[in-house]
Parts: structure tokens; sequence; C-alpha cells
């Protein structure tokens, strides 16, 4: 049995009754509850309406996601100062007339 305040919403009862507004993970007899926010609680009340095959598709997107985070891939400190200061940096681009005489010039 499970109670008190989580996020706002008053609860109490076992943790497999306590779903609204809240994820919840029980580990033996421990439950741990973790509030969350309006925008993932609307989407997923939205998602429980659509048909099983989308279901699953939107619930591999949110695994897909969650993957990420623990990825061993990314880019070091170095790399990252460098895409930084290549984007602080503004192209020096050619203008599309010029740009469109040249192939214009090339297919002759």
């Amino acid at each position: 049995m499970v109670s008190g305040v989580y996020g706002g919403v008053k609860m109490a009862g076992l943790c497999n009754n306590l779903s609204i507004g809240v994820g919840i993970a029980t580990i033996g007899q421990a439950c741990h509850i973790f509030p969350m926010t309006s925008i993932l609680q609307n989407a997923i009340d939205k998602a429980k309406t659509l048909p099983n095959h989308r279901q699953d598709e939107v619930g591999e997107m949110i695994l897909a996601i969650l993957e990420q985070d623990n990825s061993q891939l990314g880019l070091s400190e170095e790399q990252q100062v460098e895409i930084r200061a290549r984007l602080a940096k503004p192209l020096d681009l050619v203008p599309e007339l010029e740009m469109n005489a040249f192939f214009r010039n090339l297919a002759g």
C-alpha cells in the first residue's frame, strides 16, 4: 500500500492501481513513483486511444529516444567546441543568381 501526495495528486492504494499522472516501477515489494510532465501524460493518454499497431509504433519511438540517452556514441569535448565555433560563424555563401549563372555556363 502506498499513500501520499505525488506530483500534486493525492494518492493511496496498491502500486498496480496508481497510474494516473505517474510512472511506477515495482521492485520486489518496493514501489517507486515518478511524476510525469503534463505533456508526457497528454501524449500517453492520446496514444492509448490508437489502434494496437500504432501504440506499438509510439512505444518503439519512445524506447528509441530513451536508448539514445544510454548510447556510448557521442562527440568529444574538442569536437563539440569545433561545432559550436563553426555554427557561430556565418557561412560565406555565393548568391543564388551567381550560382545559377555558373551552372548555366557549365551546361553550355
